[in-house]
């Protein structure tokens, strides 16, 4: 009898429920009613080569793990289709933040068919049959599991998650779910199990999928068209998506020459300015994550806004920071700065606010590409200070926040202006208002201050 074992995860089910379906999958506890009502046999005691984590100080090994058993009438069904029921309960509970895949590590067990104990423990590997006796060793979890081991929560009711099901059990080789399976496996915390370079080529095979690219005819072109038509057409973002599929091409053929290297077509310039771009795992996650949830027929955000972990958000921060910061930096450390916005109509401080803005929600100092010079970061904090001082007639306590952080800044103490970010984290709120030049020099000032905090 083939079985899925889980040992790192435990499922939050359904209150009244002992189970969750999953295709032709049945996913129960580890426990020993569903051992003996479910498979009839009592559980194997060579499971418990399998240990939690010692407790910390301990030299004792954990204590055995319990996670979730992995069941199906049909044999060859869970033979084939197991990774896609797994990697469709994944889905079912997935939130920005996710879960290591590692959680959701399986093992197929092929137990005895007349139920009888089972002397050793045998895993199926793509190396051969591992045998092991149930006290020849102790196996502790992936270390990127720890902090996970509360129960997962899933959330069938949602319209994505009735899609998925229908289609899973109606045909597991439906391009969505494929797409779901690809998801899973760019989901791996350990850089050896999946390297970068490879997620970014399993995140286009996802993305294909999910859009139902006709790989056959000009998909590049295909594959950019659908992104920039869910996530903006601008030059920038074309050039990122297209950078994103050449990097595909670059892992999975490789290139007969250097020529990618120095060459003027703009697969090769986009594919130079992908890999320079950081972030790009984190943003193809939530990118990726947003695609799938609106292919599946997740109904939209019902109150229009984005969270600061909606891909429209990051792709703006990987994107446009550079951008953004040039406008900024001789706007704030040319001499007179303090002066020529002091002295701005409100058409002209218009545009200073709508910077102010974007420094706040666009914007991200690990995304700046080439090296700030902290020089620029000291001055650019004082002309805030001073236009701050000018604008609440150096009284108040918004005033005596900004004159030690620009006292700070003006003795480049980063020490001090990192313990001020601390102090000050209420001006991380502040909202940008129009016609309010106050507020948008705390925008900017906060967003500065945060460069010693983020470089360190």
């Amino acid at each position: 009898m083939l079985i899925g074992w889980m040992p790192y995860l435990r499922i939050a089910y359904c209150r009244g429920t002992r189970e969750l379906r999953v295709g032709q999958a049945r996913f129960i506890p580890d426990d020993d009613l569903a051992w003996t009502e479910v498979l009839g046999r009592k559980r194997p005691g060579h499971l418990d080569l399998f240990r939690e984590f010692p407790s910390i100080n301990s030299k004792e090994l954990g204590d055995s793990v319990r996670g979730t058993l992995i069941h199906s009438e049909d044999a060859t069904w869970l033979t084939q289709f197991m990774d896609d029921a797994v990697a469709t309960v994944y889905f079912l509970g997935d939130k920005p933040s996710g879960r290591p895949a590692e959680c959701f590590t399986y093992l197929r067990i092929n137990l005895r068919e007349d139920g009888g104990a089972e002397d050793f423990a045998q895993f199926n590997t793509k190396h051969g049959m591992l045998i092991e006796t149930g006290t020849s060793i102790a196996v502790s979890p992936p270390l990127v599991t720890r902090g996970h081991s509360t129960d997962y929560r899933i959330d069938t009711t949602r319209t994505a998650s009735a899609t998925l099901l229908g289609l899973l059990d109606k045909n597991p080789l439906n391009r969505l779910v494929v797409a779901v399976r690809q998801y899973f496996r760019t989901q791996f915390s350990d850089l050896f199990s999946s390297t970068p370079a490879e997620d970014f080529a399993t995140y286009c095979s996802c993305l294909e999928a999910a859009f139902d690219i006709d790989g056959r005819y000009e998909a590049g072109d295909k594959f950019v068209g659908a992104l920039c038509g869910m996530f903006g057409k601008e030059e920038r973002q074309e050039e990122f998506f297209r950078g994103l599929y050449s990097a595909r091409s670059v892992y999975v053929h490789g290139v007969s020459d250097e020529s990618i290297v120095g060459a003027t077509n703009m697969e090769a310039v986009a594919y130079r300015s992908f890999v320079t771009r950081p972030w790009k795992l984190t943003l193809l996650r939530q990118l990726t994550r947003a695609v799938l949830l609106r292919q599946l027929g997740e109904p939209p955000n019902a109150f229009g806004f984005l969270t600061p972990d909606s891909p429209d958000i990051i792709l703006s921060k990987v994107l446009q920071s550079s951008a953004i910061w040039e406008k900024i930096r001789p706007l704030l450390t040319e001499k007179g700065a303090a002066d020529a916005l002091t002295n701005m109509d409100e058409e002209a401080f218009h545009k200073v606010e709508e910077l102010a803005v974007g420094f706040k929600e666009e914007f991200a100092w690990e995304c700046v590409l080439d090296a700030v010079e902290v020089g620029a970061m000291y001055r650019s904090i004082c002309t805030c200070a001073i236009m701050i001082g000018r604008l609440t007639g150096s009284a108040g306590t918004i005033y005596a926040a900004s004159h030690e952080l620009g006292s700070a800044a003006h003795n480049r103490d980063g020490k001090s202006i990192r313990e001020w970010c601390s102090k000050h984290s209420d001006w991380e709120d502040v909202i940008v208002l129009p016609r309010d030049r106050l507020r948008a020099m705390q925008a900017f000032m906060w967003a500065l201050a945060n460069f010693f905090v983020v470089k360190g």
